[in-house]
């Protein structure tokens, strides 16, 4: 028989239950303190939580819900993924397929799904779940959702920025490059090969005192330039002497800025434009203005420019001396201050037709301090860029003695001019005296020698015919030749074809010259036409044309310079 419980052990026993009753509803009460912080965090998170079972249907959504995608969960819990339209078409099945591993117990990372909310805006969503176990069955999957769709949109926006941050530093005419504090380059433009030659990758990682890029003379300027930019400081527009791989030497202009990260300057970013034509360009700029300026200030013309309202605005100290002027005096007046008022209107008139776009030489008078001076003036049109009119710019040379000695001296053309006629008709008249005095000489001359052959040479034939004396027939020889010497110097050489003609013979010749037939000849001198012909033939002898064809008129003529030429018909 069961023995009957004693009072202690009855006491045991109540103390027992009272202490496993206290911790029950110590354990119910920590239970309860739990589930409402749960509570608390479910209704109060920004984040979406959520569980789904095993037949993918939810089970819980947190009233976050509401606010990311517009559904109260009451409209979600109890319904079928697939049913929702939560989710983009395109995340579905991969959002389904990711909740089975979870189920299997796998464990995924997180995954990106885009949703759909209420009103039809797309949102990205970053999920994370993990199995709820019972019995060690996983029963349902319990998850977390965070709305990225913001960090989505700055990483799209990100991307698209480093895309055409790329794209331009990629195809960028400048060169844009980095430095960190170390003084080497950490990155560089493709643009680099194109200006000075280096490609990016012999120059990224290396100091820029080792590359030798910059002209010596720069270096200490760039390093002390870099230094002021990791200090918070900015380049702005400084150039430096860059020396290219094949030794040129580039000018660029270069701006640096500081990149700041945690409030800290970590490296400079710069941009550096060539700009050696720009600086080639300012140089001639700077030398031609030079040349100009001197030409301007030694010039012995008057040089000055005028703007579109036709005032002075510059002129040099040549037309300062000449109005006895200074250049502030001469641009506060205008021409018709400086001549008279008829010659400025005609100087406006001159100077419009420049402004309208014409070149303008001229010669014309200009009182000046009283005296009349002449200039020969040039004037042109001032054009910008644009080939706008901008003014214009004259040269007048002052040409006052010039007009004086061209003027003098055509008078003294004019006078040599007269003289020269009055000489010419002189000369003409004295060669016709000259030359009829030169005739009448001639004829004299052969006068003489015909005479001397008509009376003289006759009468030495006879003698000599009728002396039988050897001696006396010396003499006469004697007299023969020194009469021959004689004549000679009365007549030229062709004359001397005469000396052996005989008087007849002579007679006979003059009329051929005189272009008598033999037939006339033979009527006039009273003798035979076979006489006439005889002689003719010894005539043609004694001038050598015997064997020639050449007409014996003709030659009588070239012989005889005095007579004039008669052409044979």
């Amino acid at each position: 028989m069961k023995e009957k419980t004693t009072y202690q052990e009855l006491e045991h026993k109540v103390r027992e239950l009272e202490r496993a009753a206290a911790e029950r509803r110590h354990s119910e009460g920590a239970l309860r303190e739990i589930t409402d912080i749960y509570h608390l965090h479910f209704s109060l998170a920004n984040d979406v939580l959520y569980s789904v079972d095993t037949q993918l249907r939810i089970m819980s959504a947190s009233p976050s819900i509401e606010k990311v995608l517009g559904y109260k969960p009451e409209e979600l819990v109890g319904k079928h993924l697939q049913d929702l339209k939560l989710l983009h078409p395109e995340c579905l099945d991969k959002a389904m397929t990711d909740t089975l591993q979870v189920f299997s117990g796998r464990k995924i990372a997180s995954s990106i799904y885009e949703f759909i909310t209420k009103d039809g805006v797309r949102k990205f969503g970053e999920v994370r779940g993990v199995p709820l176990m019972r019995n060690g069955n996983a029963v349902a999957v319990v998850a977390v959702a965070r709305d990225i769709t913001r960090r989505i949109e700055m990483e799209k926006t990100l991307r698209e920025s480093e895309e055409k941050y790329d794209i331009h530093f990629s195809l960028a005419n400048d060169v844009i490059y980095s430095i960190d504090k170390g003084f080497k380059i950490t990155s560089i433009s493709p643009s680099i090969e194109r200006i000075l030659g280096y490609r990016p990758e012999e120059l990224v990682g290396k100091p820029i005192r080792d590359l030798k890029m910059l002209h010596p003379d720069d270096i200490e300027k760039a390093l002390s330039e870099i230094r002021q930019v990791l200090s918070g400081g900015k380049i702005n527009c400084s150039v430096y002497q860059f020396v290219a791989k094949d030794g040129s030497r580039i000018f660029g202009e270069v701006s640096g800025v500081p990149l700041v990260r945690d409030g800290e300057a970590v490296s400079v970013i710069s941009v550096a434009r060539d700009i050696t034509e720009r600086i080639e360009m300012e140089k001639s700029l700077r030398e031609s203005e030079e040349r100009f300026r001197t030409i301007f200030e030694s010039a012995r013309d008057c040089i000055y420019i005028k703007n579109p309202d036709l005032k002075y605005v510059f002129v040099n100290p040549f037309m300062e001396k000449l109005f006895g002027l200074t250049s502030q005096d001469i641009l506060a007046q205008g021409d018709k201050d400086l001549f008279r008022i008829k010659q400025g209107a005609n100087i406006r008139q001159s100077d419009l037709r420049v402004i309208g776009g014409e070149v303008v030489e001229e010669e014309c008078a200009r009182t000046i301090g009283g005296i009349s001076r002449t200039f020969h003036v040039i004037k042109v049109p001032m054009r910008d860029s644009a080939g706008t009119v901008t003014g214009l710019c004259g040269i007048a040379r002052d040409i006052t003695e010039r007009k004086r000695a061209e003027e003098e001296l055509l008078v003294k053309e004019r006078e040599l001019a007269r003289q020269a006629r009055y000489l010419e008709d002189m000369n003409i008249a004295l060669k016709v005296l000259l030359d009829s005095r030169e005739k009448e000489k001639k004829q004299e001359q052969e006068g003489i020698v015909l005479k001397a052959r008509k009376i003289i040479y006759p009468y030495l034939e006879k003698m000599e015919a009728v002396c039988a004396d050897g001696e006396a027939r010396v003499y006469l020889g004697i007299i023969r030749a020194n009469l021959e010497e004689l004549l000679l110097s009365c007549t030229d050489l062709i004359s001397l074809q005469y000396l052996t003609f005989t008087p007849m013979e002579v007679r006979i010749a003059d009329l051929i010259k005189q272009g008598k037939t033999s037939k006339e000849i033979a009527s006039l001198l009273r003798i035979t036409p076979f006489a006439v012909s005889f002689h003719r033939g010894n005539i043609r002898k004694k001038c050598g044309l015997l064997n020639s064809k050449k007409n014996l008129m003709v030659h009588l003529h070239d012989a005889d310079p005095v007579q004039p030429k008669t052409s044979i018909g």
